[in-house]
C-alpha cells in the first residue's frame, strides 16, 4: 500500500516538471522568433508542442470540471484576457510585418473578438460541467 503523502509529492514534482518544460518551450519560441529572427520552420515543432500542451491542460481541466476561471466578474476577466491576447498578437504582427500598423490593428481587433468568443464558450462549458458535478453531489446527499 502506498502512502498518500508520497503519491501527492510525486504528482507535485511531475506537475512542476510539466510547467517548467512548458515555460521553456514558450521561452524558446519567443527567443528564436524575436532575438534570433529565425524562420518559423526552425521553431515550429516547439511552437506546436507548446500549444498542444496548453490545449491538454485546458481541455483536461474542463473535462474534469475543475474551475478554470473565477466566477465573479467573469465578463471583466474574459474581456481583459481577450484584450491582452489581441494586443500581444497585434504587437507580434507589427514586428513581423515590418511596421505595418494597419494590419496590426486589424489583427489586434480580430484576435480580441475571437479570443473573447472562444473564452466565453470555454467558460460556459466549464461552468456547465461544474453544475453537473454539483448536481450529482446534491442528488447523493438527498438520497442519504
Amino acid at each position: 500500500m502506498r502512502d498518500e503523502r508520497v503519491i501527492l509529492a510525486k504528482r507535485k514534482i511531475q506537475s512542476d516538471g510539466f510547467t517548467f518544460v512548458w515555460l521553456l518551450l514558450l521561452a524558446s519560441v519567443i527567443i528564436q522568433q524575436f532575438v534570433f529572427h529565425a524562420p518559423i520552420e526552425q521553431y515550429a515543432v516547439e511552437f506546436i508542442i507548446f500549444f498542444v500542451m496548453s490545449a491538454y491542460l485546458l481541455i483536461g481541466n474542463i473535462v474534469r470540471g475543475n474551475d478554470i476561471a473565477p466566477t465573479r466578474n467573469n465578463n471583466a476577466i474574459i474581456g481583459l484576457q481577450s484584450a491582452l491576447t489581441g494586443v500581444a498578437i497585434g504587437a507580434m504582427v507589427y514586428f513581423v510585418t515590418e511596421d505595418n500598423i494597419g494590419v496590426s490593428i486589424l489583427t489586434c481587433v480580430c484576435c480580441t473578438v475571437g479570443s473573447f468568443i472562444t473564452l466565453k464558450v470555454m467558460y460556459y462549458a466549464n461552468n456547465k460541467k461544474q453544475a453537473n458535478i454539483n448536481s450529482q453531489f446534491d442528488d447523493e446527499d438527498d438520497m442519504e
